[in-house]
């Protein structure tokens, strides 16, 4: 054995303390038990569905000779998985007719070839507004927020009485000029009282109102991001059922005969909210979840400094709202996912910022729990040698605590610096000692003659070693023995601080070797038994 090979060795063995125990054969499957002659007898040529894919963007005219030149290009690299992504210069419009008879041609030149498919869910990013047909179509179905309506200035010395304020107002909160804590002022009849006493006041009246994040569109003729397209509400399950209606039962009605053979599933990508999230039935499912009237504190939401009472209020309405997101957005597709024999990929936004992910996104751990492979995107030459960046331990965490099989990566997009295959090594070798044991690379430009880094000769064998090494980790059971606790909570009452002593107990548990996985308070609800000394996750780690 070279060197080289047995250092890739020892990392997997360390770091992953891989013990085979069976599962079935979906690969996104919960199931338990693999023996060891079985992974022994997969390793030399591991099943396709554990191979890395590549995206695979599809740009300009893409005929039949374009898609079966790529495709054969693509296999001789390695890959045995291709992920659609829809690009721009089509010669048909995204989710028409046109595309799906597109798509299905290439489906079945891919399954000529034996290789797998995975599709995108959008056309481009990020997942949810159907290529602009929310806008167009649905706009009742558009994402909405909490946001300012209005702004009164009362000076000291002034009283309100029975003020007539805006019509969408919900709430208001009386902002002091000295920067202490504002206090809740009430709305009643469309008009409040208030009495500025020695002070200067601003009153922030909060309502509703449509509000989308920018999305980055195949339609855009500028080809930029901007909000022409709106995302749809991922709290209301309604627009989220209109999302897999125009996207996943299309491909179903014509290429379903390939579901769960050729076609493994479908790929989330980074859905977020810009604004503080709100759906007209938020006020109802609050109540019902915490026992009291949200609507007093709303238009704390948008002040910066809180009291306790509106710090504590701020975290309850994350815990709502993430809930509702990962209920009615994220395992509504994997459910319907699973009801069709695919498996649901998905990663989020700034996962390697924690606090700007749980502001935009509520709770990575909830969301992902309830996909068939959680993920992370590594972009930006954020994992590099010489960089340390621990974040795909977030992904592998959901995943060995709530037991699932598959820990993801989308790698390679928009980084900086094109890695040479060395390089690109060192960021597999370094997600993989991060328990990611699933792989999308990025990118396959359609019909580009030009060379990019996976040209390079040694792609193949790249892909060659990745697939065993990530067949290994997902048929092993993990090894880890520590649990660190991740205090998502902290986070929602708006103490940031901790991230910083997350990121150094989490440098300082790796750098000797000690894995380690995330657990929050979810996990306590939901994927954690109680032992005489230990702690038991859906994986069987104690």
């Amino acid at each position: 054995m070279n060197k080289r090979v047995f250092i890739a060795a020892l990392v997997l063995t360390m770091m992953s303390g891989l013990v085979a125990y069976a599962r079935a054969t979906k690969v996104w499957s919960d199931a338990a038990q693999y023996d060891v002659a079985r992974a022994k007898a997969g390793f030399a040529n591991p099943p396709s569905e554990f191979a890395s894919h590549v995206i695979w963007g599809w740009e300009g005219p893409m005929n039949l000779e374009t898609i079966c030149h790529d495709l054969d290009s693509i296999k001789t690299k390695g890959f045995r998985s291709v992920i659609f992504e829809a690009g721009y210069r089509l010669p048909y419009e995204y989710l028409s007719q046109d595309w799906f008879l597109a798509i299905r041609s290439a489906v079945e030149q891919a399954a000529k070839r034996g290789l797998k498919v995975w599709i995108i869910d959008e056309g481009k990013y990020p997942s949810g507004f159907a290529g602009g047909k929310f806008s167009k179509l649905r706009p009742e179905l558009r994402m909405q927020a909490v946001v300012s309506v209005d702004t009164l200035f009362v000076g000291k010395g002034s009283i309100l009485n029975e003020y007539p304020v805006d019509s969408r107002a919900l709430s208001a909160i009386a902002v002091p000029s000295d920067g202490s804590v504002g206090r809740p002022v009430e709305i009643k009849d469309h008009k409040i009282s208030f009495n500025a006493g020695m002070k200067d006041y601003s009153i922030i009246l909060a309502g509703a109102d449509f509000r989308t994040g920018q999305t980055r569109a195949v339609n855009n003729p500028k080809g930029g991001k901007d909000t022409s397209n709106s995302l749809c509400d991922y709290l209301n399950p309604l627009a989220v059922r209109q999302f897999i209606d125009w996207t996943h039962e299309q491909y179903k009605k014509y290429i379903g005969e390939y579901f769960g053979t050729t076609v493994l599933g479908f790929r989330g990508d980074e859905p977020d909210f810009a604004y503080i999230p709100w759906t007209p039935s938020i006020v109802e499912e609050f109540a019902a979840i915490k026992g009291y009237d949200p609507t007093k504190y709303l238009a704390s939401l948008l002040v910066g400094i809180r009291d306790e009472d509106q710090k504590r209020f701020r975290a309850d309405y994350w815990d709502v709202w993430s809930e509702l997101f990962a209920k009615n957005f994220f395992e509504q597709q994997a459910v319907w996912c699973e009801e069709n024999g695919l498996a649901y990929i998905t990663h989020l936004n700034n996962e390697h910022n924690m606090p700007v992910c749980v502001r935009a996104e509520g709770s990575l751990f909830r969301t992902l729990s309830r996909v068939q492979v959680p993920g992370v995107d590594a972009i930006w030459n954020q994992i590099w040698p010489g960089v340390d960046n621990d974040f795909p331990k977030y992904a592998s965490s959901v995943s060995h605590v709530w037991g699932k099989q598959r820990a993801f990566s989308e790698s390679f997009a928009a980084y900086y610096t094109a890695p040479d295959i060395d390089q690109a090594k060192f960021v597999v070798d370094h997600q993989l000692a991060r328990g990611i044991n699933f792989f999308e690379f990025m990118f396959w430009m359609a019909g580009s003659k030009t060379p990019n880094w996976m040209s390079d000769p040694g792609m193949k064998s790249l892909n060659d070693y990745t697939a065993r090494a990530t067949y290994l980790m997902s048929v092993g059971k993990p090894g880890a023995r520590i649990a660190v606790y991740f205090p998502t909570m902290s986070y929602w009452k708006g103490s940031n601080a901790v991230n910083d002593d997350l990121l150094k107990i989490s440098k300082e548990l790796l750098s000797h070797q000690k894995d380690f996985d995330w657990v929050d308070e979810d996990a306590f609800d939901s994927a954690l038994r109680v032992g005489s000394g230990y702690l038991e996750n859906k994986s069987g780690q104690r």
